[in-house]
């Protein structure tokens, strides 16, 4: 019996996120965050100093997809709102969380920080799939890995 306790911890159920300390209901899929690190070429190099880099390290954008809510709704002003006066408003903080199959105890989690929307679809009205998804896509400025994933 405990190795079932055990791999009921490992077997991950989903992922939540929360912008700004309000939690996004209705996840579809979340997507991308990941950071590039650039190729460094080294080999015409004499010394042991980096002679040349293509780039500098940074992030994937972090895509969001998520149906519609009530509660979305004041989330999706206060993005909105950035991009109407960005020299006054603030940029997001994002949480992403694994949560397990048991639901209280989470897995792997990173936080983004200085984070903007770039692309906002918000749905058109046409029901075709069955929902009406919203989806937001984020440039990422910084993130802190607050804890491992699957150990």
């Amino acid at each position: 019996m405990a190795a079932l306790s055990t791999e009921k911890v490992k077997l991950r159920q989903g992922v939540k996120a929360e912008i700004d300390n309000q939690l996004v209901t209705h996840i579809r899929t979340i997507a991308g965050g990941g950071m590039n690190i650039p190729q460094v070429d080294v080999t015409s190099s004499g010394s042991k100093q980096q002679e040349s880099s293509t780039g500098r390290a940074h992030f994937d954008p972090l895509r969001l997809t998520f149906s519609n809510s009530k509660s979305t709704v004041p989330l999706l002003q206060k993005i909105a709102a950035y991009h109407a006066d960005p020299q006054n408003s603030s940029r997001h903080t994002i949480a992403v969380t694994e949560i397990t199959r048991d639901g209280a105890t989470t897995g792997h989690a990173v936080t983004y920080y200085e984070c903007f929307c770039t692309k906002m679809r918000l749905p058109t009205g046409n029901n075709q799939d069955g929902v009406l998804n919203t989806e937001l896509e984020f440039s990422l400025h910084r993130a802190e890995h607050n804890s491992g994933g699957i150990q």
